[in-house]
């Protein structure tokens, strides 16, 4: 028999130790000579989850193992927890070993290879999770309470800090070198000692200082993170995301840790009301910072944008395409278009033909009837999807009395249940995103004196360019508009017209599917 023996501990601290690796190996090497076994290859796993099948030297193991030359007969463990602390998973794993004919042995837990055994073997496998289930419940909670007393539960803590002990635990304390550099990051993004600088231009200047984050340069990224960081407020939180999938817990579970102060309340909300939209990643902060009227919604043909561009002086001001710009005038022909005049026609236009009453109440309509079209489609996949989801528990229910009858193994059982339950839980995600998307009809009397006084407000706010009014009505009612030789298309969303007309401030419902129907397209003439 070849025999490629597996060793794991769970924590860095015990791999660092040395003691339990070195000690399974060696009562495994014993049991091996007992049998007349060869050990063809050992397998060490240290700092590794028996909960977690992404384990690389255990990967390793399984591809090796499964291999069509058959170089492993056995996979050897001390324990059936150091192969798997998840019943589940063990049992596809072990499904997969046995297609290449590979057994499991586990020499603290020796079962038979019969349906016993893996009855017996399955029991071993179900009480390994349970063990590690309720380790897991109780190490979270003196975890939260560890953070309830005010103390530090993670490895690196947050820029600006270092961990110290205090009594054999582990607190934050102030790094004043990492400190310094944040008082830096939020003076210079409040202009408070002299002009404001962005995002990209903080990374740029501590980058040109020789100043790094932790041995990295500094990027957009890490800045961002600096401007959020309620840390550096006074205050840290515990539990404020699931360990395994990172989903944000709800805010009454987070535990509130007390720091040192690197920042002013006063401050930090200075910098929190200067970002707003305006977060590195989000595209609407170029349409907002930039003055000109179309930039951020002027699209060429090609794809690319079109942006501002100048000649003798400032005397002349066009929109240019960037592609033309940046590569050559090669790759595109779309002629450079005066900012005026473009700026002119897409106001004119909208005005006069989108934003009339009769226009906008077909516009409505249109929507209205998408919308009803919509719920149809939403009621028509629910139910099959209900339908679905009682076959699926009708199966699990009849292999549920097959165990108790004795007429099915307790590993099919597992098996299949656990494809089963995967299923059951898809198929119910699924209905919950259906009834999420589920829209409000309009209403169907929209009366013309509100139709008008809707139009006139907005024409009048397009006619405060210098303001800036009229940019951010252009974001509310325009998504793109794209130059197409001489012609120029606006898509607009008539959802947000509509939430104009709700009896609420917007129509909190209109997502997902209703979105698609909501655009609008318009054409304007460049001739």
């Amino acid at each position: 028999m070849n025999v490629a023996l597996y060793a794991r501990v769970s924590t860095g601290k015990q791999a660092e130790r040395g003691l339990s690796i070195p000690s399974q190996i060696k009562e495994m090497e014993v049991y091996c000579k007992s049998k007349g076994w060869d050990i063809v290859k050992v397998y060490r796993e240290p700092g590794a989850s028996g909960r977690d099948e992404n384990r690389p030297v255990f990967q390793d193991m399984i591809y090796e193992a499964t291999k069509s030359s058959h170089p492993i007969d056995i996979i050897m463990t001390i324990t059936t927890s150091r192969f798997f602390r998840d019943a589940t998973q063990a049992r596809v794993y072990k499904h997969i070993l046995k297609k290449s004919n590979v057994g499991v042995v586990a020499i603290k837990q020796e079962v038979t290879d019969d349906p016993m055994g893996n009855v017996i073997g399955g029991i071993f496998e179900l009480i390994d999770q349970y063990e590690s289930e309720i380790n897991a419940l109780h190490t979270r909670r003196a975890m939260i309470e560890n953070a309830r007393q005010g103390n530090f539960n993670g490895s690196k803590p947050p820029y600006g800090y270092k961990v110290i002990e205090v009594g054999g635990k582990k607190r934050l304390d102030l790094d004043e070198s990492e400190a310094a550099i944040v008082k830096v990051i939020f003076d210079s993004y409040l202009g408070s000692t002299g002009k404001s600088l962005g995002i990209k231009g903080i990374a740029s200047m501590l980058n040109d200082r020789g100043e790094t984050f932790r041995g990295e340069p500094w990027k957009k990224g890490m800045v961002h993170a600096v401007l959020n960081r309620e840390a550096y407020i006074g205050r840290q939180y515990f539990n404020q995301k699931d360990g395994k999938t990172r989903i944000v817990k709800p805010a009454e579970e987070w535990v509130e840790v007390t720091v040192p102060r690197i920042i002013d309340d006063e401050k930090f909300a200075a910098a929190k009301l200067r970002m707003g939209d305006r977060r590195f990643d989000n595209p609407d902060a170029k349409r907002k910072d930039n003055p000109t009227l179309l930039t951020g919604l002027l699209k060429c043909k090609c794809g690319a944008a079109m942006s501002l561009m100048s000649g003798k002086g400032g005397a002349y001001r066009y929109y240019r395409c960037t592609k033309r710009s940046n590569v050559g005038n090669s790759l595109c022909d779309t002629p450079n278009i005066p900012v005026d005049e473009m700026n002119a026609l897409v106001l004119c236009t909208l005005k006069q033909m989108i934003f009339t009453p009769d226009r906008i109440k077909t516009i409505l309509g249109e929507l209205s009837k998408s919308m009803v079209a919509e719920h149809g489609s939403v009621d028509s996949q629910q139910r099959k999807l209900v339908k679905e989801l009682s076959d699926v528990k009708m199966r699990l229910n009849k292999l549920c009395i097959l165990y108790e009858e004795d007429a099915l193994p307790i590993e099919t059982l597992q098996e299949r249940s656990a494809n089963l339950s995967a299923k059951q839980s898809m198929i119910q995600n699924q209905i919950d995103e259906l009834a999420d998307s589920r829209i409000r009809i309009l209403p169907q009397e929209i009366t013309t004196k509100a139709l008008e006084a809707f139009c006139q407000r907005v024409c009048e706010r397009f006619e405060e360019v210098e303001n800036g009014f009229a940019k951010e009505y252009l974001k509310l009612f325009v998504d793109k508009i794209v130059v197409t030789d001489k012609k120029v298309t606006i898509t607009g969303n008539a959802a947000t017209m509509a939430s104009f007309f709700e009896k609420k401030s917007a129509l909190d419902g209109l997502t997902g599917g209703a979105n698609r129907y909501a655009q609008q397209n318009y054409l304007l003439s460049l001739q």
